[in-house]
């Protein structure tokens, strides 16, 4: 009789081992299952943040279309070049712009001739410029409409080359012009459009070209710049 007691106590204490051994098994599969959901979660917060960053940067990029020809000063500028669509981009938080231009009367005492200076870039798909500028010869000052082309240095920078069209003459049969179609003093208005191949030297001796079509500003009298949000 005095065993029954021991007996008891080691069927008690098996129990409460194996009570042990199962609430740990629990503990331990709620553990794994706690550390799942927190990893779906972490994983869930991550695609989340992907797909806002994809769609963010699907609605900020350039537009692949040029802009209408107008005439009613809305600083737009564009063209096409070797066949791709080009127009200024640039995103603001960047800290540069995609569009710079002075235009302006050369003497303060009459609104002609104007002195024009252009910038443009585009930085979508590495980084491309156009540079307007004009040529410090009195004979080039701008009066009124008509072909300016041989009034303006103009380059194109892509790739560390300088294409211009000033070092090689293109040729006769290829279109070069750069045409004012609207200059308005009163409602300060300059818009036109332009079409020209434009060289330049790649390595030590390799001429390379660049043909630009279809090209089209239209602009205001004075300074502006901008960006894209």
């Amino acid at each position: 009789m005095p065993m029954v007691p021991i007996k008891v106590n080691s069927h008690l204490t098996i129990i409460i081992k194996s009570l042990k051994t199962i609430l740990h098994e629990i503990l331990f599969t709620l553990r794994k299952h706690e550390i799942r959901y927190r990893r779906f979660i972490y994983m869930k917060k991550k695609v989340i943040i992907l797909l806002l960053s994809f769609f963010s940067c699907k609605k900020s990029t350039p537009s692949v279309t040029l802009p209408p020809i107008t005439e009613t000063g809305a600083n737009t500028f564009g063209c096409n070049v070797n066949g791709q669509v080009w127009v200024p981009y640039f995103r603001c938080f960047n800290g540069g712009n995609e569009l710079i231009y002075n235009i302006q009367p050369i003497y303060n005492t009459s609104t002609l001739p104007i002195f024009i200076s252009i910038n443009a870039g585009n930085y979508a798909n590495g980084e491309t410029f156009f540079i307007f500028q004009q040529n410090s010869s009195y004979s080039d000052h701008i009066y009124g409409t008509g072909n300016i082309v041989d009034s303006l240095l103009i380059h194109f920078i892509a790739s560390g080359t300088e294409y211009t069209n000033y070092q090689i003459n293109p040729g006769q049969n290829s279109p070069r012009y750069l045409q004012i179609s609207k200059l308005d003093t009163v409602n300060k208005i300059l818009s036109g459009t332009f079409a020209f191949t434009l060289y330049g030297v790649i390595g030590i001796n390799t001429l390379d070209s660049v043909v630009v079509t279809e090209g089209r500003f239209d602009l205001q009298l004075g300074n502006y710049s901008r960006c894209s949000p």
